[in-house]
């Protein structure tokens, strides 16, 4: 295991070529790399002046913002002894290309992520210029259609243009519209690294567009292999189910500090005990069946005091048992609206460092899902997706009239209710909180992405062990 510096993300891998630009999420990329020709920014600094309609508009001078462009030199040196150098049993030409290869990896991956501009790149956690989320673009609307005309998303509604938005400014598209978008904008979007997802207007997923292949071959062999053999396989999922398991009891705990006067504090405590119970026996367990049952078992007892959860409106919000496909009521609705988000933004984590989002531990594979991106989403599941649907019940921010009551008895988000959840959505992903592995304050949004970062060094064997998101 290669040690973490200040337990932040490295990378001692002996692969240089994944640490390119492609490499770093669309999100990470206009703050932590940017090339200027001849070191010279090509606008000027707006400024901006109401005036009154007829007035003339004045301009003042434009000054022009000059940044060096320094070349950052890194220096590996290894040292080995004359006898080494003599061994023919010893492949000393291997040896040494590994070394460098982790040297540099390590030292390139820590700027990246850690640099202050001092000598190596600014990094996305660098408090000043780190990174930052772009913005995803929701189509709420049915019969919208996409296309692109130069820069600019262009939004449509038959002939008429309703909207259009840059493309720079975007890390995703997500279209819950029939209409679909040109070959022109997939196109663009599979350049740009914009993940664009198409859903049903009730939330299923439907597809992902993808271009050539940029995942990183020597990790996802290492991924397949894995995913094969059931040791390695096992120890993965396990800490992911360890981490759902803890974020659910944290969740249920929450719940009795804030409001033990309204819940049944006997049916809270017995609940939390018992998912406690269940956490050595998942860090244990060496069966993948097993420990799928292990979870199952956990939900169970999470989902059994999750109605207590709900103080909103009742028996609107009223919970009895997770079902979808179609969901039975507003409670099921939210959760599965809020899961399929969820599983997009887990993909196209999995995707931009290097990973097969298709390829699962915990999950099995299945043609056509993303059984990395399900296996990934399990511990965010409680914290994420369950309190962010809790948070929207209880603060009354949906409503009756945000669902549509189907004669089948299936229950969807209307128009404005997809509205009204994305719009909190996009919010809750900007909010901030200190990532309990790396100490680090990060959005909620970038969870799944450094989360897939870990995974990869973990696969790797950069870490011993998978360290899950552990929320409190």
């Amino acid at each position: 295991m290669y040690e973490l510096l200040s337990k932040r993300i490295k990378n001692a891998d002996g692969e240089p070529e994944v640490f390119t630009y492609n490499s770093f999420p669309q999100a990470f990329r206009n703050q932590v790399f940017y090339i200027l020709e001849d070191g010279l920014e090509p606008y000027s600094t707006y400024n901006e002046t109401w005036i009154d309609e007829g007035a003339a508009l004045t301009f003042g001078d434009a000054t022009f913002d000059q940044k060096i462009m320094d070349a950052h030199k890194l220096h590996v040196a290894i040292k080995v002894t004359e006898e080494l150098l003599y061994d023919n049993a010893f492949n000393l030409e291997s040896y040494i290309i590994t070394q460098f290869g982790k040297a540099l990896a390590n030292a390139e991956e820590d700027a990246f992520l850690n640099g202050d501009d001092t000598g190596k790149p600014t990094g996305i956690f660098d408090a000043t210029h780190g990174g930052h989320l772009l913005n995803t673009l929701f189509v709420n609307s049915e019969d919208i259609y996409l296309s692109l005309d130069g820069e600019n998303v262009v939004a449509s509604r038959g002939k008429q243009e309703m909207a259009r938005y840059p493309l720079h400014i975007l890390s995703g598209i997500v279209s819950f519209s029939y209409a679909g978008a040109s070959p022109a904008l997939m196109g663009a979007c599979v350049q740009r690294d914009v993940s664009l997802a198409f859903c049903t207007p009730r939330g299923r997923f439907l597809a992902r567009v993808s271009g050539e292949s940029s995942g990183n071959v020597l990790l996802q062999r290492t991924q397949y292999r894995t995913a094969d053999d059931p040791g390695p396989c096992c120890r993965i999922a396990r800490n992911m189910i360890f981490g759902k398991v803890h974020n659910t009891r944290w969740s249920v705990e929450r719940t009795r500090r804030d409001h033990g006067l309204r819940i049944d504090e006997s049916a809270f405590s017995n609940a939390s005990a018992q998912l406690r119970a269940l956490l050595p026996q998942i860090a244990a367990e060496t069966s993948l069946e097993q420990l799928r049952g292990l979870e199952g078992a956990g939900a169970t007892i999470y989902f059994s005091v999750f109605d207590q959860m709900i103080l909103g409106e009742k028996p609107l919000f009223a919970f009895s048992n997770r079902n979808r496909r179609p969901p039975l009521d507003p409670v099921n609705a939210l959760l599965s609206f809020a899961y399929s988000l969820l599983t997009h933004d887990c993909a196209s984590a999995l995707e931009s460092v290097g990973l097969d989002a298709y390829v699962g531990f915990l999950h099995r594979d299945r043609p056509g899902r993303t059984s990395f991106a399900l296996d990934l989403m399990e511990e965010l599941r409680p914290c994420l997706a369950d309190r962010f649907v809790l948070t929207l019940i209880n603060n009354r921010v949906v409503h009756r009239d945000d669902f549509q009551f189907r004669e089948n008895g299936a229950v969807y988000l209307t128009d404005s209710g997809r509205k009204v959840f994305l719009t909190h959505w996009q919010e809750r992903k900007k909010a901030e909180l200190t990532h309990p592995y790396l100490g680090e304050k990060i959005p909620w949004g970038l969870v799944p992405y450094v989360q897939a970062l870990l995974l990869a060094r973990t696969l790797r064997d950069d870490l011993e062990e998978y360290p899950p998101f552990l929320w409190k």
